[in-house]
């Protein structure tokens, strides 16, 4: 039908839409996430263009991104770092979580991220092949293993989890 966003964006990763039809761009090469208007015009941008880094402004190559229905946004940067961070409706950092590890709230390559109605973050951990559950604040509640590796997650209405297991080629359905 259209493009939108052409020569903005340097590695596109992930496209998402959240509950008020805002498209949402997770751009790994220029490592931002951007939020546009159906119509294609950028309203925010996370992170700065073409700088990697791992403070509060910025990312090292983003894989995802979530949005929750009361706007708070939830980002996996997940190739260059190893944690999730949290933002404000209006992209003002709130909180970060998580590193390079395999202990409960560490991660090696975050690499999706979905929340349910209840505000559970949950957070595919690709390369030590489990998906991680936290509070929307950044605390362990627990995680599964034996679901292959999971490299991409959807929330479906009913609130299952659809799992891209990249590993075994497969999708999985999971309760939560």
């Amino acid at each position: 039908l259209r493009s939108f966003l052409d020569g903005l964006i340097g590695s596109a990763h992930t496209v998402r839409v959240d509950a008020a039809g805002f498209i949402w761009v997770v751009d790994v090469g220029s490592h931002t996430v951007l939020k546009a208007h159906p119509s294609g015009r950028i309203m925010m941008v996370l992170g700065r263009r073409g700088s990697p880094g791992a403070d509060e402004a910025t990312f090292n190559q983003p894989t995802d991104v979530a949005v929750a229905p009361d706007g708070e946004i939830y980002v996996t940067d997940g190739y260059g770092n190893s944690r999730v961070v949290r933002f404000s409706r209006e992209g003002r950092f709130l909180a970060q979580w998580g590193s390079k590890g395999d202990g409960p709230g560490e991660f090696n390559l975050p690499h999706a991220v979905v929340l349910d109605r209840e505000g559970r973050v949950y957070v595919a951990d690709r390369e030590n092949a489990r998906i991680q559950v936290f509070t929307r604040e950044g605390r362990f509640l627990e995680q599964w293993t034996g679901l292959g590796s999971p490299w991409g997650l959807a929330m479906t209405p009913d609130e299952d989890i659809l799992v891209a297991d990249g590993k075994n080629n497969r999708i999985l359905k999971v309760s939560r």
